[in-house]
């Protein structure tokens, strides 16, 4: 098969996540605009029910642990920040791209959406133990496969010949996408990421999350994206190809205490949590 070239698909998606909701288009463009006001930003919300709920239900979270219960947009937008607003924003424009099957590949972009969003559900919980920003763990997680992402909805053909290939080494996507692809779907999702505005480390952690050890911007944060998606994996919740490993990586799963004592309760943790956020699969 001819390798995909990486930087065409880069330019390809770049507006990406302006292109699945014009209302979201706008969101998006307000969180950057430097003379925007949360009042302004909460009316262009407003316009979208689904992302509207996803906010709210965000600043009422345990995480946040207000004093009391937010009910308006403009004060979520206050509590949350544009940043975590746009990220929510984006976010949004992913899961509708997963909900479409336009080609008969609906059941695998649903299951990788229960992926990362099992993965976001883990380095939420981990990220708990180590003061990682429950938003950021969250979306980073839920955005960690961004690349399989993008090749599923926009290049079938490559991806269909990527599961072919784990299925006859038996192998995860990461350890035969070069020899299929040409390069790395972590690669690919991170460049997407910097062309969003992404911060660096979600950026790294993207890049890295098959590789903690090469992170330096925000190793902790790629570290917990790392275990979450081993969690994922080894729960069975979602997309999960051959080949998982035993453990994640020795000094990431170190860091945040996975070992064969901790692992159920870790799991049965992350499990319920899932459950609750299957709401997002609709926004």
């Amino acid at each position: 098969m001819e390798h995909v070239s990486l930087m065409e698909l880069v330019d390809e998606v770049r507006d990406l996540p302006l292109t699945v909701s014009a209302v979201l288009a706008e969101v998006i463009s307000e969180c950057d605009n430097a003379d925007a006001s949360v009042s302004s930003l909460a009316r262009i919300m407003a316009g979208d029910q689904a992302l509207a709920a996803m906010v709210l239900k965000l600043a009422n979270s345990a995480y946040y642990g207000y004093a009391r219960k937010i009910e308006s947009l403009p004060d979520a937008v206050v509590l949350l920040g544009f940043s975590s607003i746009k990220n929510l924003a984006i976010t949004a424009s992913i899961t509708r791209l997963l909900a479409s099957d336009r080609d008969g590949f609906g059941e695998v972009r649903s299951d990788l959406f229960d992926h990362s969003l099992a993965t976001a559900v883990a380095a939420r919980v981990l990220g708990r133990a180590r003061r990682v920003a429950g938003e950021k763990a969250f979306v980073t997680g839920l955005l960690h496969d961004l690349g399989l992402v993008v090749l599923v909805c926009y290049r079938t053909e490559a991806f269909a010949d990527l599961l072919r290939a784990t299925e006859v080494e038996q192998a995860p996507f990461h350890h035969v996408e070069l020899d299929v692809l040409g390069f790395e779907h972590a690669e690919l999702g991170a460049l997407i990421a910097a062309e969003w505005k992404f911060p660096a480390a979600i950026c790294e952690a993207l890049r890295y999350h098959h590789a903690p050890e090469s992170a330096v911007v925000d190793p902790v944060l790629a570290r917990a994206i790392h275990c979450a998606e081993w969690i994922a994996n080894h729960s069975g919740l979602g997309l999960v190809t051959p080949g998982l490993a035993e453990w994640p990586d020795e000094e990431a799963r170190t860091d945040f205490g996975i070992d064969e004592h901790s692992i159920s309760s870790i799991e049965a943790e992350v499990r319920a949590e899932y459950l609750d956020g299957a709401s997002l699969k609709a926004a």
